[in-house]
């Protein structure tokens, strides 16, 4: 019998040394200047990236955040910025 070879974390490591293998993760800010509490973007979020904590909005799973910018398209008063 054959023993299959271990896979590494060094196999692991060589791979994300390509940069064309990881994407930045997208950066998710609120303006809290410029929030009203409406929470408009936890409505309206797919990914459930926001959240309501001690009655503040906050980004609570930004890793989760696809970039599709719903939150800042419907935010009324555009305290949101999505980055890539």
């Amino acid at each position: 019998m054959t023993s299959q070879p271990k896979k590494t974390l060094i196999g692991i490591a060589a791979l994300l040394e390509d940069s064309s293998e990881v994407q930045d993760m997208p950066k998710v800010t609120i303006d809290y200047d410029t929030c009203i509490l409406c929470q408009t973007c936890i409505s309206t979020c797919p990914m459930g990236v926001y959240a309501v904590v001690d009655d503040k909005v906050v980004v609570a799973n930004e890793d989760d955040c696809i970039v599709c910018r719903a939150c800042e398209a419907a935010c009324p008063v555009e305290a949101i910025t999505v980055e890539e």
